[in-house]
């Protein structure tokens, strides 16, 4: 989804439901409140939404109205300028191997993820409070959820972009699938029977038994956050094209340490329930309204 950038110099945007009525007498159409009056009509955008926002989960929505809101509250590698152009986000530097199938980003650093008060999220690691920044193991994070075809309640509707891109990305959602489909049929998911149904569905070519561990643990997809911290993407194949599918959302980071203490299947439902790196925070969604805070 192509970034959204709101040029006003404003300390808050508000979407608002506004009613129209039709003016007999004159022909005219008059378009009745809630208006805004003040200063605050001077420093708020307030605009008419067609549909509401129905989830702020990255990893598996995909429709556009969701889409149109998270770009606004996560930054990703690259972003669209206001020509349409790519332009780098929070990748501060970008290599690319001659063939195109390997691309290694630097991202930038002590990017903090916010909570939608405005205040930076910490993370309970070992009983000690740790606040946290983008790293690349975020976006490794939102690749693991989104391909992971485990649990049918959560099945992503993008599912395909990182599979299909991603060295390994067939193999590791054709495997996860695996893991529901035999015991929906009463069989167990044996490493053997997994690997002959990536082998015969053609999730993979050379995948054994004692492959299964590690294809189930993410350890043969190619997305790698490396020593230096620095994300490197290997792909299926040569795709010069590849860096113009990094704005949607799927490929946006996502804090796993967050996801683990609220709950996956919650992750995204409320503002609460959602982290922000970007422009703006959503501090408030509801049937009627839907509210922007500029970071």
């Amino acid at each position: 989804f192509m970034r959204k950038t709101f040029k006003v110099a404003a300390l808050a945007l508000v979407a608002t439901a506004m009613l129209v009525g039709c003016g007999k007498s004159d022909g005219t159409v008059k378009v009745t409140g809630p208006y805004l009056t003040g200063e605050k009509a001077k420093t708020t955008y307030n605009a008419l939404l067609t549909y509401n926002l129905s989830s702020l989960n990255n990893a598996i929505t995909a429709h556009s109205e969701d889409g149109q809101h998270i770009a606004n509250f996560v930054d990703g590698l690259l972003e669209n300028d206001e020509f349409g152009r790519l332009s780098k986000a929070l990748a501060e530097s970008i290599e690319v191997n001659a063939g195109f199938t390997k691309f290694t980003f630097t991202i930038k650093e002590d990017i903090p993820w916010l909570k939608s008060d405005g205040t930076q999220y910490s993370a309970n690691v070992s009983g000690t409070l740790v606040p946290q920044f983008v790293t690349a193991d975020d976006f490794i994070t939102t690749f693991k959820y989104c391909m992971d075809y485990s649990n049918p309640d959560l099945w992503s509707d993008t599912y395909y972009l990182p599979a299909m891109f991603l060295q390994g990305g067939w193999e590791y959602w054709g495997a996860t699938y695996a893991t529901y489909l035999y015991p929906a049929n009463g069989l167990e998911a044996t490493p053997e029977r997994i690997a002959g149904f990536l082998l015969r569905n053609g999730f993979s070519t050379d995948v054994t038994a004692a492959d299964i561990p590690d294809v189930l643990a993410f350890k043969r997809v190619g997305a790698k956050a490396l020593t230096d911290g620095r994300l490197q993407l290997s792909l299926a194949d040569s795709m010069p094209y590849f860096a113009s599918v990094l704005t949607y959302s799927c490929f946006l980071p996502m804090n796993a340490k967050f996801v683990d203490e609220i709950g996956y299947a919650n992750f995204g439902t409320t503002k609460d329930n959602f982290l922000y790196n970007g422009a703006y925070r959503l501090t408030s969604w509801n049937e009627g309204q839907i509210e922007y805070t500029k970071n």
